[in-house]
């Protein structure tokens, strides 16, 4: 009888260690399924927008809103200024002059952007630019050169074809 319980009670042990590691695999599993997918607030002709995107683009806007209002800025006004919406419109926008930039093959070369980053004052020292100034003020708001180089690239992208826009319009009297 002692040997039947024995048995019986090394089976019940077993079943629920591999209970206990079939749950496991099934958690690691989902968690790595999780962190490979992107994620993403929203899609504009199947080019995603991600959420860092939105969360940089509404802090930015908020800083802009905050510098122009001051202290006169409630929670009121933040409400009816609609920052969230503001934020994914001018995202959609963005995305859809990109998407029609990169039809019409227009780029912004690397002599380009090298000339517009260079030519931003805060990353000058004595009147030059300075690498060790460009680097450490990226590092200091949490983003690599990398990041930055391709934003601005994006930036002058807009640029581009707003101007590309605004300058074949025609007006009549």
């Amino acid at each position: 009888m002692l040997r039947a319980m024995r048995q019986n009670a090394s089976s019940w042990i077993i079943k629920i260690l591999l209970l206990a590691i079939v749950i496991a695999f099934v958690f690691m599993g989902l968690g790595s399924y999780q962190s490979q997918t992107p994620s993403k607030i929203a899609v504009v002709n199947e080019q995603p927008i991600s959420i860092d995107e939105y969360r940089e683009t509404y802090n930015n806007l908020l800083e802009q809103v905050r510098q122009q209002f001051g202290n006169n800025l409630s929670p009121e006004l933040l409400k009816m200024m609609n920052l969230k919406k503001q934020t994914m419109d001018r995202l959609i926008a963005r995305a859809l002059i990109l998407q029609e930039a990169e039809k019409l093959n227009l780029l912004v070369s690397d002599d380009e952007l090298t000339d517009a980053i260079r030519n931003i004052s805060v990353f000058k020292r004595s009147g030059s630019f300075s690498v060790p100034t460009y680097e450490k003020l990226l590092r200091r708001v949490g983003t690599s050169p990398e990041q930055f180089e391709e934003e601005q690239r994006k930036q002058m992208l807009t640029e581009k074809m707003r101007q590309l826009i605004t300058g074949s319009i025609m007006t009549t009297e």
